[in-house]
């Protein structure tokens, strides 16, 4: 199979000039976020870590916290009325 002059990097130069042609994604701040997540109270802070930042399922983080399920999930979803509203006013994410 023959290849395409057209992704022949072989040059340093055509490389460097395709990679500054695509522009940088966008960065976000998150530190209102984190900030907000900070301001939490222990218990619905902890629900969040464990399932938005450590990546565990729900029961993951209910067995973690020595909690019933159904009380993880209503901790997270108090947390995520929390956080909405706080983001709401600081930022418009």
């Amino acid at each position: 199979m023959a290849k395409s002059p057209l992704l022949n990097f072989s040059n340093g130069d055509e490389k460097d000039w395709l990679l500054a042609s695509i522009p940088a994604p966008e960065e976000k701040d998150y530190s209102p976020l984190y900030e907000a997540v900070d301001r939490l109270p222990e218990k619905l802070r902890l629900a969040v870590v464990l399932f938005y930042f450590q990546g565990e399922d729900l029961a993951s983080a209910a067995r973690i916290l020595n909690i019933p399920v159904g009380t993880a999930k209503s901790r997270l979803n108090k947390a995520r009325k929390i956080l909405k509203e706080v983001l709401a006013d600081e930022t418009d994410f």
